[in-house]
C-alpha cells in the first residue's frame, strides 16, 4: 500500500468532538486520526507528531460577542476597534 492510500481502508465517518488541543493531538499521535488544528498551537508540540502544511488556504472567521459597547472595557474596545 502506498503513502496515499494508508488511510483509506480506515476511512469512515467518526468524529471525535473536544476543545481540548491536547487530547487531539494525543489522537493523532496514537494513530486514530488525523486532525486541523490552528498553527499557533504547533508551536509548543509535546507529542511526536509531524505537522504539515495544507495545500490549499484555509481560514476561519472569528467573531466577537458584548453585551453592551458602551460597558465594554478599553481592553475589548482597543482590541475591537470600536
Amino acid at each position: 500500500m502506498n503513502k496515499e492510500n494508508q488511510f483509506l481502508p480506515y476511512l469512515h465517518n467518526t468524529q471525535v468532538p473536544t476543545w481540548d488541543d491536547y487530547a487531539i493531538m494525543s489522537i493523532v499521535k496514537s494513530g486514530l486520526g488525523i486532525s486541523i488544528l490552528p498553527e499557533l498551537i504547533s508551536e509548543r508540540i509535546p507529542y511526536k507528531i509531524i505537522p504539515k502544511e495544507l495545500e490549499v488556504l484555509a481560514y476561519r472567521k472569528i467573531g466577537i460577542a458584548m453585551k453592551d459597547r458602551k460597558t465594554a472595557s478599553l481592553a475589548v474596545k482597543q482590541f475591537c476597534i470600536i
